[in-house]
């Protein structure tokens, strides 16, 4: 999970800063490190495609050529709506007990770095299905 985010001058309510969020890649993997799902925006790359879509990697089954290479349109995800998603419909499992009140109160506000860093020390975070998930 990888989130990039700019900090800018916005003189208001909150104070004389607002953090923004400028590209993000969410994945969800499966036991066997295969993607099957990953919400994608990146507006400022190389890529043609920079409106907000997901992927069905070869984790999710489809066997469809199309499918593995369509770029499914979405509307911006926040962090917060992906990790309940990955949470309650995944039943990837929380590293809080209080995960959901944490969530809603956190709401638009959480940090990339309360998830984990990378080698690079870069915010981000691997999510895994459990197997079960995959299989029942």
């Amino acid at each position: 999970m990888v989130h990039h985010y700019r900090v800018v001058e916005d003189p208001g309510e909150g104070g004389p800063w607002k953090v923004r969020t400028a590209a993000y890649y969410y994945p969800l993997h499966d036991s066997n490190d295969q993607e099957v799902i990953s919400y994608h925006w990146h507006p400022e790359s190389q890529s043609p495609v920079q409106f907000p879509h997901l992927h069905l990697g070869p984790g999710a089954g489809c066997q469809r050529n199309e499918i593995g290479a369509a770029h499914c349109p979405t509307g911006r995800i926040s962090i917060e709506i992906f990790l309940r998603f990955a949470i309650v419909d995944f039943r990837v499992e929380p590293l809080r007990p209080d995960w959901s009140e944490y969530l809603r109160k956190r709401s638009g506000t959480l940090s990339p770095g309360e998830l984990g860093r990378n080698k690079r020390g870069a915010p981000c975070y691997k999510l895994r299905i459990p197997p079960q998930v995959l299989t029942s």
